[in-house]
């Protein structure tokens, strides 16, 4: 107790003397380099929302503001009665005229985000309504009046216009910025007693600037800053042994995107190495119990709402768990994502792409059906293995080298979410977003993670646009273009994870100490 009384008198001694000669001009040049980083983020980011309308991913952000709007209107609390087919207008380019015009399209999904994602919907409606005022009515084209069963006309505010995808990405701008933030102070954290305003600083710039993030969030308009964010601060307060905090953040993930489920295996590492440090018991590991009961509360404080909501609500037959049903049951293994890969580069990628091309037209099912069989064992199943494999090697290598200590949390949480990304079926593009942060912070310090940050930027910066050029019919056209980049790329993808493991073995002589 004393030394540990002696530990804070010893910083706050530090923290209250005078700077070292120089030390404030360092500081300012890295004010100026955050200031300049932050500037062009926003370019970046304003460029991106400026030419998305009619450019980017239209299916998503339909469904976005469908559920946004009908959140603001009815309440987040209803957004689980909402039904698929949700009529609404859409701003599209006539193909015959060259002319926007406005139709009716229809958002097939009810809404299968967990209940904190709901609030963020409800306000990007807030958002969308205070800046688009009109409302116009179109009638129903006979495809989707036989859809919807009716012939009546459509009214809504006009969907893929500048004020939409402001509002759609609004959220993950934000969120975007806390992410560098905590990338930043992640970087802190791997360097205990030692703070370095020049790499905190390269740490933030990188991640703001980085195309994969500001396309996700503005040109896209995806909600994987939201999540990836959370993560982040999540393993800042644990390393910090703020428990609780972390604790929270974590149960905010979970309710955030069902993707959250991916650090488990991190949190995992933590518990034991709590335990197998150097001073480290049982006690001090068995303390994560903190972190698991915060969680707890907060996912339970924030279905509540829903739950009561959904329990009156006389049309639901699924109870007061529907929104469980619909963001995790609904989602995670589901046959409509039972595919080897949703368009990730990855492993599964390379396993398309050698099986040739299509003769006949049912080839592609065939070629892409995770129940389909490799050396007499479902392709899903061989992925779970894999990543299974995966998760135990990145343990194994980063307890071994590091010896436990929370230095070696950072790069495990890298290698276990980009093995996430490379080793199982049914990926898809974007989940190479969640290690990037991660692995920012491990090039800020340290140079050997330079190159694989370098290539998993390019990997992500391509895959954030795939839809426009790397489709399941892109590459089986005639112009190979598309078969040949991504086959590229999906090979730069399972390299930089090989990689990652080499750079995890320890050294003959860091073994023999």
């Amino acid at each position: 107790m004393a030394r540990r009384r002696q530990k804070r008198v010893d910083s706050r001694i530090l923290e209250a003397a005078p700077p070292a000669p120089g030390q404030s001009v360092r500081s300012r040049r890295w004010s100026v380099v955050l200031v300049a980083a932050i500037a062009l983020g926003l370019i970046a980011r304003a460029a991106s929302i400026l030419i998305a309308p009619q450019t980017s991913y239209l299916r998503d952000h339909v469904s976005n503001m469908g559920w946004s709007t009908y959140a603001f209107q009815q309440g987040p609390w209803r957004i689980y009665r909402l039904p698929a087919n949700q009529p609404l207008v859409v701003r599209k380019l006539n193909p015959r005229s060259g002319r926007l015009v406005e139709t009716v399209d229809v958002n097939p999904h009810p809404c299968n985000y967990p209940p904190l994602s709901i609030y963020l919907f409800w306000l990007q409606g807030a958002v969308w309504h205070a800046l688009d005022h009109e409302e116009v009515t179109v009638a129903a084209t006979p495809q989707v009046a036989r859809l919807l069963g009716s012939s009546a006309p459509v009214t809504s505010r006009v969907i893929d216009t500048r004020a939409s995808r402001f509002a759609d990405a609004l959220p993950g701008i934000v969120f975007d910025f806390f992410l560098a933030w905590g990338v930043a102070m992640l970087v802190r954290a791997l360097r205990p007693g030692w703070r370095s305003p020049m790499l905190e600083s390269i740490a933030f710039a990188i991640t703001i600037l980085a195309p994969p993030v500001f396309l996700d969030s503005a040109f896209w308009n995806q909600a994987d800053s939201w999540i990836t964010c959370l993560l982040v601060w999540c393993l800042v307060f644990l390393m910090r042994e703020r428990m609780v905090v972390a604790g929270i953040l974590y149960g905010a993930a979970l309710m955030t995107k069902p993707q959250a489920i991916l650090f488990a295996p991190v949190l995992v590492y933590v518990f034991f190495a709590l335990r197998f440090i150097p001073g480290g018991s049982w006690k001090r590991a068995v303390a994560l119990w903190k972190s698991i009961v915060a969680a707890v509360l907060v996912v339970a404080f924030l279905a509540a709402p829903f739950m009561i909501a959904d329990a009156r609500s006389p049309e639901n037959d699924e109870g007061a768990v529907r929104w469980f049903k619909r963001s995790y049951v609904g989602t995670i293994g589901h046959e409509e994502y039972n595919r080897t890969t949703l368009s990730a580069f990855n492993l599964w990628w390379l396993d398309l792409l050698a099986q040739g091309r299509p003769q006949e037209r049912g080839d592609l099912n065939r070629f892409i059906d995770a129940d389909g069989r490799m050396l007499g064992v479902r392709k899903a199943v061989v992925g779970r293995v894999l990543l299974g494999l995966g998760v135990v090697l990145a343990w194994l290598l980063c307890a071994r080298k590091w010896k436990w200590t929370p230095q070696s949390w950072p790069p495990c949480a890298f290698v276990i979410l980009l093995a996430a990304f490379v080793l199982p079926t049914s990926v898809h593009e974007r989940y190479i977003y969640y290690c990037i942060p991660f692995l920012v912070a491990l090039a800020a310090h340290e140079r050997k993670w330079i190159a694989p940050l370098l290539a998993l930027l390019i990997v992500g910066t391509f895959e954030m646009t795939s839809y426009g050029w790397a489709g399941f019919g892109q590459i089986y056209a005639p112009d190979t273009f598309a078969r040949d980049a991504s086959g590229l790329l999906a090979a730069l993808t399972v390299l930089t994870l090989l990689y990652s493991y080499a750079v995890l073995i320890p050294k003959a002589r860091q073994t023999a100490d």
